[in-house]
């Protein structure tokens, strides 16, 4: 079994191979390499580009893959035992660890589109929209990049579900349920914050 493929449409028997024929450092791999994906994606459009010069681009992109995957592996594998050990889950944070790997693999997919924007527009992926306008880029080209992030955000949240669930011995519907306590936790945590940055930019 190859669960890069096969945790589209079987994700929990991947899930159960996964624990019983995998080392965490496989988790940690995939975890730095979809990182890449989420840190281009999330640098769309943001402006990340503009007086810095490439050099600094690439180094900051490149070191972001190793801290991002592993503060997910021990971050998020972490939250994943505690808060399912709450909803009375069975796992171990052994288990967890081996299989987390597997909720980033969507990621990894969206890692060779995302290139194929950037080295089709170039900075042009980065650049801040100018005031009125939709995207930066062409409106085809960014409605078909939202469409294709919205199937695999979609399908990273199924085959998180069901990973959790596998690991906790419960149903995939309580495996989403551990999954919005710690967003919605996070998102009320980060609320103050965002607040207080912006109060501070206009000091």
């Amino acid at each position: 079994m190859n669960p890069i493929f096969s945790v589209w449409f079987k994700p929990k028997s991947t899930a159960k191979y996964v624990i019983e024929n995998k080392s965490k450092n496989y988790s940690i791999i995939l975890l730095i390499l979809a990182s890449y994906a989420t840190t281009l994606n999330g640098l769309q459009e943001s402006g990340f580009t503009e007086d810095r010069s490439l050099i600094l681009v690439t180094f900051l992109i490149l070191i972001s893959g190793p801290i991002f995957g592993l503060i997910g592996f021990f971050v998020g594998s972490w939250l994943y035992t505690l808060v399912g050990k709450w909803m009375n889950g069975s796992g171990t944070l052994h288990d967890m660890r081996k299989a987390i790997g597997l909720t980033a693999i969507p990621n990894l997919f969206m890692l060779p589109i995302i290139m194929v924007f950037i080295l089709i527009y170039g900075d042009q992926f980065f650049q801040r929209p100018a005031w009125g306008e939709y995207s930066s880029l062409p409106l085809g080209a960014s409605l078909l990049l939202s469409l294709i992030t919205l199937i695999i955000t979609t399908w990273n949240i199924v085959i998180t579900s069901k990973t959790i669930g596998v690991v906790h011995n419960f149903s995939s519907w309580k495996g989403l349920g551990v999954s919005l306590v710690i967003g919605i936790s996070i998102a009320i945590l980060l609320i103050p914050v965002i607040f207080i940055i912006i109060g501070l930019s206009f000091i």
